[in-house]
């Protein structure tokens, strides 16, 4: 069952099972509180192997800080509603998002990932999976993501493995593989 867990082919349970005994997260959140409110974050998301429609990644834009939100979207108005990206350079955002550390930026960062593959821009999703890398250097030493930083990155490459860009010849090329794979020091 623990290996569903880490697979991401299940997840724990909010509700009572059926015999009205409190979930599994109930039970964590009692014995280590704050616990639970790393369950729903949009982190797990767009760490999901699970195709996403780019109202789905507008709300985990939604969901960020603000330094981080405006970096990826105009603020709304009433009368701007239609075109909510704003456009930015994805060097100059990759450079500010690189500067923070923390599961927001990571989240920023595969929610790039996951808009790339939704909107098909390649170059996109090159210079995010770079990015994705450099963010992944700076978590190894997050206070609770580098005890599971290496099962996220592993999620990460089984997704990016199995990616291929068309060609114009109609051919179809993968990711060069050093631009996931973790090199160790």
């Amino acid at each position: 069952m623990w290996g569903k867990y880490k697979e991401g082919q299940v997840s724990p349970k909010f509700r009572p099972d059926k015999n009205g005994n409190p979930s599994i997260v109930e039970r964590v959140e009692k014995e280590f509180p704050g616990t639970a409110e790393w369950m729903t974050m949009p982190f797990w998301d767009v760490l999901s192997s699970a195709p996403m429609e780019m109202s789905d990644i507008r709300k985990v834009y939604l969901s960020l800080p603000q330094h981080i939100r405006y970096l990826i979207i105009a603020e709304p108005t009433d009368k701007r509603k239609t075109f909510w990206r704003r456009p930015v350079e994805a060097k100059t955002l990759f450079d500010h998002l690189s500067k923070f550390n923390d599961l927001d930026s990571a989240t920023a960062i595969l929610a790039l990932i996951k808009e790339a593959e939704t909107t098909q821009d390649q170059q996109l999703h090159r210079q995010a999976v770079a990015c994705w890398m450099s963010c992944l250097e700076r978590l190894q030493h997050h206070p609770v993501l580098s005890l599971i930083i290496d099962e996220i990155h592993e999620l990460v490459v089984d997704r990016l493995a199995r990616i291929e860009y068309p060609q114009k010849d109609g051919k179809y090329v993968r990711l060069p593989t050093d631009a996931y794979v973790k090199h160790e020091e």
